[in-house]
């Protein structure tokens, strides 16, 4: 499973969920895509929930299979087993 959160880099600096990938929502509305095996397990996260789930309909329209938005931070840390920072 590869838990991403979709939020800023100084979102990201202030704390995020244990080894998560940071890939900015931006990217992803750019087209940009993360370098992942499409059948991945993934699972979305920012700050509320909001760009998560556009994060998921973004990988989910370029073809990735497996995506889940978990909301916000709180529930990635839950996943992910605490927070760190940079």
């Amino acid at each position: 499973m590869v838990l991403i959160d979709v939020r800023t880099k100084d979102e990201w600096r202030e704390g995020h969920a244990k080894d998560a990938l940071h890939f900015e929502i931006v990217r992803l509305a750019r087209g940009e895509m993360p370098d992942i095996p499409k059948d991945t397990e993934i699972k979305t996260y920012c700050n509320a929930g909001g760009r998560a789930g556009r994060a998921k309909n973004i990988l989910l329209a370029n073809g990735f299979t497996n995506v889940e938005s978990i909301g916000g931070i709180d529930a990635a840390a839950a996943h992910a087993g605490g927070i760190v920072q940079e």
